[in-house]
């Protein structure tokens, strides 16, 4: 027979073994061995010993290299040395429960560093790294492309000192998946530094309980662009959540921040509770972020659903904001980039609904905004293009469906399709407003107040085809 070839692939949690092997060529039937010499059996000097099968799969796992897994004993530079031996030939680091006692908690006091394309796997989300520290990232990836994280749990100690460290430091590298990972009282989640095709699927965080820094602020994933590289930034998170449960400190996490420029960050069937911001648009002292999208993403008992300081483009769909004490979703007046477009997004009891500061150009189309306490459903105050269609909007209970404010004295905005029913009142324009706009085709139902309230100037102004009960 023919030497056969192994073939080792790493995918996921688990490496395939693919052993093909070349057919020896049958000999034609005149040419057919003896009946004696065909059932000879093989020399027993012939046959290759079997290989290591943790070997031909390319495993490494850390209790071969003095990892206890007791949650005792530092494990710290035991698991880096099983990462280092994988990365040579792009392995799997295991981090089974090891034999002789040990439980699968492993005590890391530094970070752990990869460096190049290596898997690190779980035998569960059982498998537990504890770290007693906050103030170092607990895997600190750099440069390293086709790295592959997953099933297992990173667990800060409630009552660990220091400030300022993440579960996953990813700087400059391409291609990283972190999947089926939870991290629990820990400073901050994930944070990606210029680093392109970075996804997590299945990632919770839970903050420590702990005061806020203003020089260490707090988050559950942030991608950024470092300043002096400039490099492309790309990043998406599905099925991810983050959560501040902090009885003494509570709301002191952002969710999910988008900072400085050159990104993209996709957000698909994601959520915050009890956040600062579910999710946070901000150019950190920097260049603008290029691209949000949000699609199926849940705020829930976060102080502000969704804030836009600046950016060039966010596009915003299926949302569901709920107990804000804030406004479900926020435009700043520094917004000043790309189009903006929130479409069948849900609003349900908030103390704002949705406040257009900023924004050249702003659309809100389809979806509802239902019992705003203190403010308004929408508030107009941006000089841009806004147009407005198809929302349905009841219980606001002090304020507008629709309120314009004097702060919008250029642009135009367009509404148009929309219903306000059960509010104070329907749509507010106040004096002193100069800027352009149309109102017509609307719909106000049972509403305690004006249906409409016309203070603007604008003399090309637009109110008709309204109808009322």
């Amino acid at each position: 027979m023919k030497r056969s070839s192994i073939v080792t692939l790493a995918t996921g949690g688990a490496a395939v073994v693919v052993a093909a092997f070349a057919l020896v060529a049958l000999p034609a039937r005149s040419q057919a061995p003896a009946p004696d010499a065909a059932m000879t059996p093989p020399s027993v000097a012939t046959v290759p010993p079997m290989p290591d099968p943790f070997a031909m799969k390319g495993i490494f796992q850390v209790r071969d290299y003095g990892a206890t897994g007791n949650g005792q004993s530092d494990d710290t530079e035991a698991i880096q040395r099983a990462i280092d031996a994988a990365e040579r030939v792009h392995g799997v680091v295991g981090l089974n429960p090891p034999s002789g006692g040990g439980d699968g908690r492993y005590l890391v006091t530094h970070p752990l560093v990869i460096n190049t394309g290596v898997a690190v796997e779980g035998l569960s989300r059982n498998t537990t790294i504890l770290v007693r520290r906050l103030d170092f990232d607990v895997f600190s990836i750099v440069g390293g492309p086709n790295v592959e994280i997953s099933h297992f749990r990173i667990v800060g100690d409630k009552d660990a000192p220091g400030v300022g460290g993440n579960g996953f430091h990813i700087q400059h590298s391409q291609a990283v998946f972190i999947s089926n990972v939870t991290m629990n009282g820990l400073w901050s989640g994930t944070l990606n530094e210029s680093s392109g095709n970075v996804r997590l699927f299945q990632v919770a965080f839970a903050a420590a309980d702990r005061a806020p820094d203003p020089s260490h602020p707090r988050f559950g994933l942030k991608a950024t662009a470092s300043l002096e590289r400039g490099n492309s930034n790309l990043t998406s998170c599905t099925q991810c959540g983050v959560t501040d449960f902090g009885p003494a400190y509570p709301r002191t996490v952002d969710g999910f921040v988008l900072a400085n420029g050159y990104n993209s960050l996709t957000l698909t069937s994601s959520g915050a509770l009890q956040a600062n911001r579910t999710v946070w648009v901000t150019a950190d002292g920097g260049r603008p972020p290029n691209f949000l999208v949000l699609n199926d993403v849940t705020s829930d008992h976060s102080n502000v659903g969704i804030e836009l300081d600046e950016g060039s483009a966010a596009n915003i769909f299926s949302t569901l904001v709920t107990s804000a004490p804030g406004p479900a979703i926020h435009i700043a007046r520094t917004y000043a980039g790309g189009p903006v477009t929130i479409a069948n997004s849900h609003i349900i009891a908030t103390a704002q609904g949705i406040d257009i500061e900023g924004g050249r150009t702003v659309t809100i189309s389809g979806g509802e905004i239902a019992t705003v306490g203190r403010g308004d459903g929408i508030r107009v105050g941006s000089n841009g293009q806004v147009t407005i269609s198809g929302v349905g909007i009841s219980a606001v209970r002090q304020g507008a469906g629709l309120h314009v404010l004097p702060q919008h004295a250029g642009g135009w905005l367009t509404v148009s399709g929309i219903s306000v029913n059960k509010s104070a009142y329907g749509v507010v324009v106040d004096p002193g407003t100069s800027g352009g706009y149309t109102i017509t085709g609307n719909s106000f139902t049972e509403n305690s107040g004006a249906n409409v309230r016309d203070g603007g100037s604008n003399p090309r102004k637009i109110i008709q085809s309204n109808s009322s009960s």
